[in-house]
């Protein structure tokens, strides 16, 4: 089976959804099937499985080679990827979306697909705090990627409003459109262009196909003389003047 049919199929929603929308339901487990996950309630450890819920403020965190497909009540998914720690920190009311999600990606990477709400107009449906940034999400596709280092975004479709804080101040962001790369470091600058490769390539390079060891997120981009610098080659896949260092 081509490599996009199989993102395809695995990131589908299974028709089993959760009954409330205040839970995420485990709708797959690729690799090791038993998913760590700390429970908001007295910090339990437990392991969950396919089909089982989880709650507001639980933490679910992957182990190698496995990769995590969770779901909730508005057909939002989710695909975790092997070595990510992903808080589900609050589900608040919005005046525009009723509801949406906050969650904290501690470390790690994933891919989400959020539909757009049919009756509400531009609110949040998801809101994704990472080291150093935020996403906020009304209807989007995207892949996004965090460490100590450098939180990092690769928006397939819709648009990302991607900042500092989950405030999103005026003023305090930048929105991230279909096809295009975002990045953040601790300075809170942040870098916006077009991203390297397809959706497959990208997939990839985030983690998130099933049969991959790592989560990592998709290579820093850097300029031909910062390559230079470190005494190493420089390309660049789309023409632009951010490539990588090899």
């Amino acid at each position: 089976m081509p490599l996009l049919a199989t993102l395809v199929f695995f990131f589908s929603v299974a028709q089993a959804l959760p009954e409330l929308s205040d839970r995420i339901r485990v709708e797959k487990v690729h690799g090791p099937k038993d998913v760590q996950v700390i429970r908001a309630a007295g910090g339990k450890e437990e392991n969950v499985n396919a089909g089982d819920m989880l709650f507001v403020g639980d933490t679910v965190i992957t182990v190698p080679g496995q990769i995590v497909q969770l779901s909730a009540f508005d057909k939002s998914s989710w695909a975790i990827a092997p070595g990510t720690r992903l808080k589900l920190e609050s589900r608040k009311p919005d005046a525009k979306s009723l509801f949406y999600w906050t969650f904290n990606l501690v470390k790690g990477a994933m891919w989400g697909e959020v539909p757009k709400a049919e009756n509400a107009k531009d609110g949040f449906r998801l809101k994704v705090k990472t080291k150093h940034a935020a996403m906020g999400i009304r209807g989007t596709e995207y892949l996004l990627g965090g460490d100590e280092k450098l939180s990092t975004l690769d928006v397939l479709d819709g648009t990302v409003w991607w900042g500092k804080s989950a405030d999103f101040a005026e003023g305090s962001y930048k929105e991230v459109k279909a096809g295009q790369h975002a990045e953040m470091g601790p300075d809170g600058n942040v870098t916006v262009h077009s991203s390297s490769g397809d959706k497959e390539a990208l997939a990839k390079h985030y983690g998130v196909v099933p049969g991959q060891v790592s989560g990592t997120p998709a290579p820093k981009q850097s300029t031909r003389e910062e390559c230079t610098a470190q005494g190493l080659g420089w390309k660049s896949a789309n023409g632009s003047n951010k490539g990588e260092c090899f």
